[in-house]
């Protein structure tokens, strides 16, 4: 809790954070050192998204207590390994994510985190037999309150 502001063990409220203001503009990343703009290929898309009413949150556990979280980590790959990007569907493109995504959607955004683990290997699998250097195992860690069988997005 020391490293969020206004949080502490014995007031773990806010769950939400007031608004800041972006600290970089456009002319920021695109001037050079002379002051002029640069010429560069690409351009920053920086979207301005109206805050959402936030519902409270479920408290799991006893009141006054941290609540429980589960947390689903996953990584693209082993430490030993490197993340692959390729070139799929028209554009490079991370291999983890853009499998990520695939199995998500496979799933309807409705799945445990089991069975979307099993889809995640079996699309890296068949991009393997196109791409057959690829060397990308998917790790995944639970937190001690997360389980297999949790929905992957909560509702």
């Amino acid at each position: 809790h020391g490293v969020v502001p206004h949080v502490s063990g014995s007031d773990p409220m806010p769950f939400t954070f007031q608004r800041t203001e972006l600290d970089v503009q456009p002319e920021d990343v695109l001037e050079n050192k002379h002051g002029a703009m640069a010429e560069r290929p690409w351009r920053p898309r920086l979207l301005r998204l109206p805050l959402l009413p936030t519902p409270a949150p479920l408290f799991i556990g006893s009141p006054g207590s941290p609540p429980q979280c589960r947390c689903h980590c996953y990584a693209a790959c082993r430490a030993a390994q490197w993340c692959a990007e390729l070139p799929i569907e028209g554009c490079v493109q991370g291999a983890f994510t853009w499998a990520f995504v695939k199995a998500l959607t496979a799933g309807h955004l409705d799945t445990s985190v089991n069975k979307h683990m099993n889809a995640l290997r079996s699309i890296l699998g068949n991009l393997r037999a196109h791409f057959r250097w690829l060397d990308q195992s998917p790790q995944l860690q639970l937190s001690g309150s997360a389980d297999m069988q949790d929905n992957l997005l909560e509702h």
